[in-house]
């Protein structure tokens, strides 16, 4: 597993808890494009999503003013994930 996975899963649960979701909510979890972390994104969706519970994972374009969190992956490597409570 690469690197850039792990470090994709440790921000997700940290942005779980900085918005105080339960740790059994389902979330729905949107990634900003960025060319070093799209293929881990897309070869380790299903194992990321079980990890964090989340229900979707996507890979965007752009943010469109949604509420997220400017991330660092790896040295000179950061993108925004945005985390969601699914209802």
């Amino acid at each position: 597993m690469q690197q850039s996975t792990r470090e994709f899963i440790n921000k997700i649960q940290n942005l779980r808890k900085e918005s105080n979701f339960e740790v059994t909510d389902r979330i729905n979890i949107k990634i900003l494009k960025h060319e070093y972390i799209n293929d881990a994104v897309s070869n380790f969706r299903k194992y990321i999503c079980e990890q964090t519970l989340a229900v979707d994972l996507q890979l965007v374009d752009s943010m469109n003013n949604l509420p997220s969190k400017e991330v660092t992956i790896d040295k000179d490597v950061s993108t925004r994930i945005a985390v969601e409570k699914r209802i």
